[in-house]
C-alpha cells in the first residue's frame, strides 16, 4: 500500500444515534452524525445557525481529510472557549479597511473560521478582478485547517497562499524561550481535473495539537518532535508540551516560522495578547493571498501545463517502500473517500469529552 499521512478510517453520509462500529479502540462515527452534533453545541453555547455551521463545516472536513488534530476533537475545545469568554460565538467578521487589491478583517474575537473564511472569499473576488489580492485578519481566535481556505481559492481557479500565527510553543533556533507558534503556510495550484495540489505544513516538525492528543491517550510521540524544557529531546509528549516543540528543518524552519508571524500577526495588525494565553482555541493572526492566473498567462496554457506537471510527477517510479508517488494533498482526499464510506475515527478520550459538553450542553450525542 502506499504511505500516506497516519490515520484511521472513515465515514457515511447518513445520520444515526449511535457509533457505526470500532476501529481499534476508536469509535466510526457518521458525517452528518459529527456535523450536526457541532452545530448543537455551538448554537447550544450562544452562535446563530451560520456561525455554528460554518465552523462544524470545516471541523468535520479536517477529519475527513485525516487532519484530525484541526478537526472534530475541537469540538469541545471551541465550547470551552466561549465558555472561558474568549469566543465571542455570535461575532461577525467584518472588512475594516481596504483597497482594490487589500483588505483587513476584524473577526471581532469570533471563531476564526468566520473571520477566514470572509478573508479569503474577499481576496477571492479582489484577485478576479485585480489579477492579485492579500487579506489580513485581526481579532479572531482558532481558523483551523488552512488547506480548507487554499482549495477554496484554487477551486476558483486562484493560486493560494495562507498563514497563521498562534500562541508561543516554538523557541527561535539557538534559544530556549518559546516565542512562535507551530505558524503553518500554504499553498494552493488549480489543476483542471482532480482535487487542487494543496500544500499545508506547519513550520514545526509536527502539529502542537498532536502532542496534545498523544497525551491524552497516554501516548509516546517520535524522537524529533519536540524537546523537554532542559532543551533535550524527549518522546514524552507532556516534557514536549512543558518544553518546545522543534522547527522544521531547524534553522530553515525558524526562518519560516518568523515570516509568518509578521505576515499573519504584525502586517495584519494582531495584538500579542492574542497568542499569549495557551490554549488550543486562540489565534495569532490570518493572512490570505490569491493570485489570478489570467494575470500572467492563458488559463488554457497553464492548465495544460499543470497537467503535464501532474503526469509526470504520477510517472516518476516510487522509491523502497512505496507503491506510487503520491501529490501534496492527494493522501488527505484518499483519506477522505475512506471516511466518508467508512466513519470519522473519534478516540475515546474524545468521545468523553463529547459526553461531558454534550451533558453540560444538554445536547445529543452523534
Amino acid at each position: 500500500m502506499a504511505r500516506s499521512r497516519p490515520g484511521k478510517t472513515n465515514i457515511t453520509g447518513q445520520m444515526r444515534p449511535e457509533p457505526l462500529k470500532r476501529d481499534d479502540s476508536n469509535l466510526l462515527i457518521p458525517r452528518l452524525g459529527l456535523l450536526e452534533f457541532a452545530v448543537r453545541v455551538f448554537e447550544a453555547s450562544g452562535a446563530d445557525e451560520e456561525n455554528a455551521r460554518t465552523v462544524a463545516e470545516h471541523l468535520v472536513e479536517a477529519s475527513l481529510r485525516g487532519v484530525d488534530s484541526h478537526g472534530v476533537v475541537r469540538i469541545p475545545v471551541y465550547a470551552r472557549g466561549i465558555a472561558d469568554g474568549e469566543i465571542d460565538p455570535k461575532a461577525k467578521a467584518e472588512v475594516v479597511k481596504e483597497t482594490e487589491t487589500t483588505a483587513v478583517v476584524d473577526g471581532h474575537m469570533g471563531f476564526g473560521q468566520v473571520a477566514a473564511l470572509l478573508s479569503t472569499r474577499v481576496a477571492a473576488k479582489k484577485a478576479k478582478k485585480s489579477g492579485t489580492a492579500a487579506v489580513g485578519a485581526r481579532n479572531l481566535n482558532h481558523v483551523g485547517v488552512l488547506g480548507y481556505y487554499g482549495a477554496m481559492l484554487a477551486r476558483e481557479g486562484l493560486v493560494g497562499q495562507a498563514y497563521t500565527s498562534g500562541f508561543p510553543r516554538v523557541a527561535p533556533w539557538g534559544g530556549k524561550d518559546k516565542l512562535f507558534g507551530t505558524n503553518p503556510l500554504c499553498y494552493a495550484f488549480p489543476v483542471s481535473e482532480g482535487d487542487p495540489i494543496i500544500i499545508d505544513v506547519a513550520t514545526t516538525a509536527v502539529a502542537g495539537f498532536k502532542l496534545i492528543q498523544a497525551a491524552m491517550a497516554g501516548r509516546t510521540i517520535p524522537e524529533g518532535w519536540a524537546v523537554d524544557p532542559d532543551g533535550s529531546p524527549t518522546t514524552d509528549p507532556n516534557l514536549g508540551l512543558k518544553g518546545s516543540l522543534v522547527p522544521m528543518s531547524g534553522h530553515k524552519g525558524y526562518g519560516l516560522a518568523v515570516s509568518v508571524e509578521i505576515l499573519s500577526r504584525i502586517l495584519s495588525g494582531n495584538p500579542k495578547r492574542t497568542i499569549t494565553k495557551e490554549v488550543a482555541y486562540t489565534q495569532g493572526g490570518f493572512f490570505v493571498e490569491a493570485i489570478h492566473v489570467g494575470a500572467f498567462r492563458d488559463e488554457a496554457d497553464y492548465y495544460r501545463d499543470m497537467a503535464e506537471l501532474v503526469r509526470t510527477i504520477k510517472a516518476s517510479a516510487p522509491s523502497k517502500g512505496f507503491d506510487t508517488v503520491l501529490l501534496p494533498g492527494e493522501p488527505e482526499t484518499m483519506s477522505k473517500a475512506r471516511r466518508m464510506k467508512d466513519g470519522i475515527p473519534v478516540e475515546p478520550t474524545t468521545w468523553k469529552e463529547f459526553e461531558a459538553v454534550a451533558a453540560k450542553l444538554s445536547v445529543k450525542l452523534p
